[in-house]
């Protein structure tokens, strides 16, 4: 037991170290809040609009479609799109693009950590992280090719052409989703037609082990209260000792690293004063403070396992949060062919998976924006915590060397 105990005390103050990464630079900083700002405000209207629903969505595949598409717009349309993503609307195309490139090379790049002997190093080198984009035009328009270079060069978007009125061609877009997904989205569109002039999509894929697995034999039933007021039981996990956490007027926050050691997910446990849909509102201005306010103490976790699958479509979601015009006949693409009409967006769809178990996390996520052309439209004194996650919460994947905010769910029921 002393054993254990030590062990769960080096690894507290390894996750805590990994809260002292060398600060990234103002603009890679100031990407990364503008997705977590982005996410925390969808996520909220997200929640508002369906009720009693578990959400996950991806700020990161969301942002990485609707940047490579403000890469192809000007004007009012791109100011929108840039306010929706909380990018400040004087930020040229290709600061947007160097700041974007920074930060997935700053995801994406493995850290040593200096107590690497601590390591599971089969955990860690088990972990995948990919970012894939991918551009797919219709063989029967001409796209501008200073559009396509941006989306290959900042974005590494795969270009493929294809007849949009061949029905193989969607089989194509949803083997590419598959694949980039370990089969976990095995599909992304139903079909294509011949009015689209082009579809953007990511693709982004997760699996780690946590640093500090959870002991199966430890998971027991215990009760979960589901936003509706039911009590089920649910499979609970449980992890003692030291580790990240922080409390907090509203709610409790804990920190799980994973393997890699760069990487980490929050969940956030709302008081019974306090509510999930509550804490998201707030969290879009403060989440820097709110991430940074963790320390190394000892408390108990209970962590209901938890798997589901999630999918929306965004278009009015996104042009309540201010992008407009992309989806009108007035919307300003022009940079992306190579004569008028401009196109414009006709859909955004979003579909994810998670997987979170007493080994580790698996996510996936692709988002598809689809483009049509407007001439063929058809429409005070420390004491042991105890946390309890057993009613609705929230979580976050982040990367710890950016801050920025991979995956974001909320968990209103057990499935």
């Amino acid at each position: 037991m002393k054993k254990r105990s030590a062990v769960a005390a080096s690894l507290a103050m390894v996750t805590l170290s990994m809260f002292n990464f060398p600060k990234a630079n103002a603009q890679d900083s100031d990407t990364a809040s503008a997705n977590n700002q982005f996410g925390f405000k969808l996520l909220a209207k997200l929640s508002a609009q369906e009720k009693n629903k578990n959400i996950f969505i991806s700020p990161l595949s969301i942002g990485q479609v609707m940047k490579m598409a403000a890469s192809g717009a000007q004007g009012e349309t791109r100011e929108e799109i840039c306010k929706t993503l909380s990018l400040p609307a004087n930020l040229s195309t290709s600061e947007m693009n160097k700041n974007d490139e920074r930060m997935i090379d700053g995801i994406l790049k493995k850290t040593d950590h200096p107590m690497i002997g601590l390591r599971n190093q089969k955990a860690d080198n088990e972990f995948k992280l990919s970012i894939a984009n991918s551009l797919w035009a219709n063989e029967q328009f001409s796209l501008n090719r200073n559009f396509v270079s941006t989306c290959g060069k900042s974005y590494k978007a795969m270009v493929q052409n294809l007849n949009f009125s061949d029905p193989s061609s969607v089989n194509k877009i949803n083997s590419w989703a598959s694949e980039q997904t370990n089969g976990k989205i095995p599909s992304i569109l139903q079909k294509l037609s011949a009015s689209q002039l082009m579809v953007l999509v990511n693709a982004t894929y997760f699996k780690a082990a946590w640093m500090d697995q959870f002991t199966k034999q430890a998971t027991q039933d215990a009760d979960f209260h589901t936003e509706k007021g039911e009590v089920k039981k649910v499979p609970t996990m449980v992890q003692g000792g030291k580790m990240i956490y922080a409390e907090h007027d509203k709610f409790q926050i804990i920190s799980l690293p994973y393997a890699d050691q760069k990487t980490n997910m929050f969940i956030i446990l709302p008081k019974k004063n306090s509510s999930t849909d509550q804490l998201i509102g707030t969290f879009a201005n403060d989440w820097k403070n709110v991430s940074a306010s963790l320390s190394s103490k000892r408390g108990t976790l209970f962590l209901p396992r938890f798997k589901f699958e999630y999918s929306t479509q965004l278009a009015d979601t996104l042009s309540e949060m201010g992008m407009k015009l992309a989806f009108t006949d007035k919307a300003d693409f022009l940079p992306m062919v190579n004569k008028p009409p401009s196109p414009f967006v006709s859909q955004v769809i979003h579909k994810t998976y998670v997987d979170v178990n007493e080994e580790g996390t698996e996510a996936a996520a692709v988002t598809a924006m689809t483009f049509e052309t407007a001439a063929l439209r058809r429409e005070e004194v420390e004491k042991p915590f105890e946390m309890r996650v057993d009613r609705p919460f929230l979580f976050a994947i982040t990367n710890q060397s950016t801050g920025a905010i991979i995956f974001l769910g909320s968990v209103k029921d057990i499935i």
